[in-house]
């Protein structure tokens, strides 16, 4: 294996682009929380993981985790993949994927929004996200017929 030049800039920038897509993932969880805080009535509960990019959301006997991990765009440039789990740890100590949320350094996601907006921002949309996901994993069977 041979480093060249190319390979060191390429990680160092990979470094900084990363920082950038850590503080838009952390500012979504912070507005999840907040959420949590301070809309009561929801009955939203928010549990932060050890790890720096994962947290989870339990309503109505419902539990689902957000875990971002780093991946490339086409351009070679980080952005954020968050993958959505509904988790079954009572029942069958399973995840099921519910969906994947791609970022980018702006926080502009991938989830279409339909309303004025052409996307959802991490940054803007917690609530929204948040209930997309609940939504999804209420609607699907905990058991799925064989």
């Amino acid at each position: 294996m041979k480093l060249t030049q190319n390979i060191i800039n390429m990680t160092a920038r990979n470094a900084a682009e990363f920082v950038v897509l850590k503080e838009r993932f952390d500012v979504f969880v912070e507005q999840v929380e907040a959420i949590g805080r301070d809309k009561p009535r929801l009955g939203i509960k928010v549990s932060k993981s050890d790890t720096q990019l994962s947290f989870g959301v339990e309503f109505a006997a419902t539990h689902i985790r957000f875990q971002a991990f780093p991946a490339y765009d086409d351009d070679h440039h980080l952005i954020g993949k968050i993958f959505v789990t509904r988790q079954s740890h009572r029942l069958f100590s399973t995840e099921e994927v519910l969906g994947v949320v791609t970022f980018d350094r702006f926080g502009l996601s991938d989830i279409e929004d339909t309303g004025p907006n052409d996307c959802f921002t991490l940054t803007a949309c917690a609530e929204g996200i948040i209930g997309h996901f609940l939504h999804l994993a209420i609607g699907r069977p905990v058991i799925q017929a064989k």
